[in-house]
């Protein structure tokens, strides 16, 4: 764990130093001030770590979290739309139908950023409202003490296999963003279906509020192979924990978190400018330290990792964003029905 922390120290005085290059490149240019207030489904971990980057790259701004998981998030947006406007300046979740959503409703404010061109197109919104910010890899990941090499599920029809009865695990997706993407794009597809989950409940699958429940109920031997992020076992791995992961040939969900500037936020300049900072190099780095892949092609991959994203999309399950947020709501109540109950 020592060892881990010492990590993490390195990586952020490195990050720090980055934007203090950063900053002096941009010499002369107006300081950015103010107060903005991101909604964020990054983990804790990551945030205070983003904490003093921010604070080197920003001096005179104050920026303020809320952090929950993405569908806590989305409840605390409805609520405050319902009582008229949100505090959030941005917002960084980890589902991408929800943008589509908000960009229908003319929640977010137009805004193509000087780093996006950067990023992969694949990751943009065409009409400049949201980016792609951060790249789940969602799989399945196993106990390398109780799954031997032969017995390696290769699929995520290989989760219903009876010798993981009582054994095999996955995140809710009524309370995790990831989990809701995983589950929208296995329903959608051709191969998987509800079939799929129903095969899931007969094999008595742990549904757990989320991805860190499930791997701490991996690594406890409760679980012995799940669907998981990769950025969970990548760290796992980077701790010398028991963990290993599998792309399953069916398609790995490939889940390309956002970033989105607010329609009624009260400081637009300060908002621009710390959404310009997470897709640029500095703030990318910052991604890749959170053991997740950049949406920059000229990023290298999270310390870890045995592909690239590019490997990745080869084989990826296809995903419809904008058709999962015409109605994410009947996904979930299937998923209750169909597993939960």
């Amino acid at each position: 764990m020592k060892r881990m922390r010492s990590k993490w120290a390195v990586l952020t005085a490195g990050l720090i130093l980055l934007s203090a290059m950063s900053a002096g490149s941009a010499f002369g240019a107006e300081p950015v001030k103010g107060k903005v207030m991101i909604y964020s489904s990054i983990y804790l971990h990551i945030i205070e770590q983003l904490k003093p980057v921010l604070k080197q790259k920003f001096p005179e701004l104050d920026v303020q979290w809320f952090y929950g998981g993405s569908e806590k998030v989305i409840a605390k947006l409805v609520a405050e739309f319902d009582q008229g406007s949100t505090m959030a300046d941005l917002i960084m979740i980890a589902d991408p139908a929800y943008y589509n959503t908000l960009k229908r409703d003319g929640r977010l404010l137009q805004y193509k950023s000087p780093n996006a061109k950067y990023v992969l197109p694949l990751w943009l919104d065409k009409d400049g409202y949201y980016s792609g910010v951060r790249i789940n890899v969602i799989g399945i990941a196993y106990n390398k003490n109780l799954v031997a090499a032969k017995d390696l599920p290769k699929t995520w029809w290989d989760l219903a296999d009876p010798k993981w009865r009582g054994k095999v695990g996955m995140p809710n997706p009524l309370l995790s963003g990831t989990a809701f993407a995983g589950t929208a794009g296995l329903v959608r597809s051709p191969k998987h279906g509800w079939p799929f989950f129903e095969a899931l409940r007969k094999n008595r699958i742990a549904c757990e509020p989320g991805n860190g429940a499930v791997e701490t109920k991996l690594l406890s031997g409760q679980l012995a192979v799940a669907m998981l992020l990769e950025e969970n076992v990548l760290k796992a791995i980077g701790e010398k924990k028991p963990l290993g992961f599998v792309y399953p040939s069916d398609g790995p969900i490939v889940n390309p978190s956002g970033i989105a500037i607010m329609k009624n936020t009260k400081s637009p300049a300060a908002a621009k400018a710390v959404y310009d900072f997470f897709l640029s190099k500095e703030g990318q780095q910052a991604i890749l330290a959170g053991w997740m892949h950049s949406v920059r092609p000229d990023m290298p991959p999270p310390a870890n990792a045995a592909m690239k994203i590019g490997e990745i999309n080869k084989f990826a399950m296809p995903m419809d964003w904008e058709a999962i947020s015409r109605d994410p709501e009947k996904i979930k109540e299937k998923f209750d029905q169909t597993v939960l109950r």
